[in-house]
């Protein structure tokens, strides 16, 4: 929050139907509004899921994925920089594999705390990034196109060229726009990113192989992937709520696949 760094433990203490959360601070020390102003932003408070759900109740298959994860949000990151290296980090890699390599970003670079026996990391700044190396990030073990392209996004972040704070002040499609100017972010990464970053929830489409084989299992009980034009004209239909549609049946998929996420 600001410069300072603080450990918060967030709990449920209440229903789908009226949510609400407990925050203690377990370590460090910050203003309260500022945490407060700085939670709500990471907790996507301000996503009103109320207009999907009775939408998504119209449709039988969508809502038998929707109606079990009721009330998932997902968790913005502190910094549209954040948001940005982690897609990048994931392109074309198994989820094992990103989050080994985000661990290893972490344990190197991110700034820390201990509580408990435990060791809790923050994402590295952009300008701590910008001034590594290549050489410094090979433990993370992704492709060294993928290193340099971080590490210069690190420097123009950190020199004042590249402005990804501002994305969040922009309307939805010019902050697209904006991504996908970036070398190295294709449409999948852009989407991504204003998920992770903003909670926007555009809609990802075929250009995700995981929702392709989600789409499979649940539409039409099959394995392997569909068609990409299948998954695109699918989730089409249920627009202005494709990418809440899309993100729901992805969530599905990877819970039940990967459950240590």
């Amino acid at each position: 929050v600001g410069d300072r760094l603080t450990l918060i433990e967030i709990s449920d203490a209440g229903t789908p139907e009226a949510p609400q959360l407990q925050v203690r601070m377990l370590a460090g020390a910050v203003e309260q509004d500022a945490l407060q102003q700085a939670l709500a932003q990471m907790l996507n408070l301000h996503v009103d899921l109320t207009p999907f759900y009775e939408f998504a109740r119209t449709d039988t298959i969508l809502w038998n994925t929707v109606q079990r994860l009721y009330g998932l949000r997902t968790f913005a990151s502190d910094s549209m920089f954040e948001a940005l290296v982690m897609c990048i980090i994931e392109q074309q890699i198994s989820l094992r594999m990103a989050h080994a390599a985000e661990r290893a970003l972490l344990a190197w670079a991110g700034e820390s705390i201990d509580y408990e026996g435990e060791t809790y990391y923050a994402f590295p700044t952009p300008e701590h990034l910008a001034a590594a190396t290549v050489d410094d990030l090979k433990p993370m073990k992704i492709t060294f196109q993928r290193m340099a392209r971080i590490l210069d996004i690190a420097r123009n972040v950190a020199e004042g060229t590249l402005d990804l704070e501002g994305l969040r002040h922009l309307p939805p499609d010019e902050a697209y726009t904006t991504l996908r100017q970036i070398k190295g972010v294709g449409h999948w990464t852009a989407i991504w990113t204003m998920i992770k970053g903003m909670g926007y929830y555009g809609n990802f489409g075929s250009a995700d192989v995981g929702l392709r084989a989600a789409v499979n299992r649940y539409y039409f009980g099959q394995s392997g992937k569909a068609a990409r034009d299948v998954v695109d004209s699918l989730f089409a239909r249920y627009a202005p709520f494709d990418g809440f549609a899309a993100f729901h049946t992805l969530m599905r998929w990877a819970l039940e696949n990967y459950p240590f996420i």
